[in-house]
């Protein structure tokens, strides 16, 4: 028994020391060497008490999600979520169901999302942390922003807004200004999504935020539709982040994006090599999977189809609303929809 007090002690400032370096890889862009880090602080931390395993398994989970491993993801966040709870860490808890959401998110499971922010809402409104407020708030404006609920996901974006600037939160900051954007375009006000959007590069480019860096540029391409240099401009260097950040996910919305701009501002590419791009990105999404993904590839694929095929244009728009809003992303189910109707 000594004996393995004696080994538990030892082996604590190596597990700290692992932890310690996940999280500077983390902060660096490199989630794929933190998992490393992490699984062997696990390793090491073997037999430490639930606290400590809850950060641990914490800290894995938000790696492998930013590495794009997202099943392995919502195992860790799920085992860190159980140790919380019995913990009776309301903190950390919050802080684990918002980061779950937005796990589920990237995977397409948006009804899926409800339950754990709902618990998430709650709990940040017990304790008195602002930035965890803000962090919160911005996962329910995003889960809004898809489920249709936009007036709800400008206020929680506001808010998330104000107290982030109010605290210095400089990521949460610039993840506000990165969902206003977002909520710009979804009405249509394409020079507040391109301010909103450039003040979120600039903080993203200024603390090294990849992600946000990532969503601001593609976002920016969208605002910057009709000036067609500059926003193929923000595509290439959304294009060049989204390498370096390692997140298939995040690759993904990038070519996804490149491709919609590019049927709306039609032109003389070619149709069918634009059709056979998007059957590519949905071999890509499957595999992941990213299966929101899929239902907006096939909408997208509608479009193609809509001058030269209306019959197949209905039946993919069809099959894109049916997936869309199966996974609870009413706003773009009714997007498909309203393509229906048309025809």
């Amino acid at each position: 028994m000594k004996w393995a007090i004696e080994a538990t002690q030892r082996s604590a400032p190596a597990s700290e020391l692992a932890r310690s370096r996940g999280n500077w890889l983390v902060a660096r862009g490199r989630p794929d060497q933190a998992v490393v880090a992490y699984e062997r602080c696990l390793e090491l931390a073997a037999g430490a008490d639930r606290w400590v395993a809850s950060i641990a398994h914490f800290n894995l989970g938000e790696a492998c999600a930013l590495a794009g491993l997202h099943h392995r993801a919502l195992r860790e966040l799920e085992r860190a979520a159980a140790d919380k709870r019995a913990l009776g860490d309301r903190w950390g808890l919050a802080h684990t169901h918002a980061v779950h959401a937005r796990v589920l998110r990237d995977l397409g499971l948006i009804d899926e999302g409800t339950a754990p922010l709902t618990e998430a809402r709650e709990l940040a409104n017990e304790v008195d942390d602002p930035r965890l407020f803000a962090q919160v708030h911005l996962e329910l404006g995003r889960h809004q922003l898809l489920t249709g609920a936009l007036a709800q996901a400008e206020a929680d974006a506001t808010r998330a807004h104000d107290v982030a600037r109010s605290c210095a939160a400089l990521i949460e900051l610039a993840e506000a200004n990165e969902l206003l954007a977002a909520l710009a375009l979804a009405r249509g006000d394409l020079e507040g999504a391109r301010v909103h959007a450039e003040a979120a590069v600039r903080s993203a480019e200024q603390h090294g935020l990849g992600g946000v860096l990532v969503g601001a540029l593609t976002m920016l391409a969208e605002a910057l539709a009709n000036q067609p240099s500059e926003s193929k401009l923000a595509l290439e260097r959304a294009h060049a982040a989204a390498e370096e950040l390692g997140n298939p996910y995040r690759e993904l919305d990038v070519d996804l994006t490149r491709l919609r701009l590019r049927i709306r501002g039609g032109g003389s590419h070619d149709a069918g090599d634009d059709y056979v791009a998007l059957e590519r990105l949905i071999e890509r999404a499957e595999g992941l999977p990213a299966s929101r993904h899929v239902g907006l590839c096939l909408l997208a694929q509608a479009e193609v189809l809509r001058p030269h095929d209306l019959r197949g244009a209905i039946d993919h728009a069809r099959l894109s609303e049916s997936r869309l809003r199966g996974l609870g992303a009413v706003r773009e189910a009714d997007q498909a929809h309203a393509l229906l109707e048309r025809h």
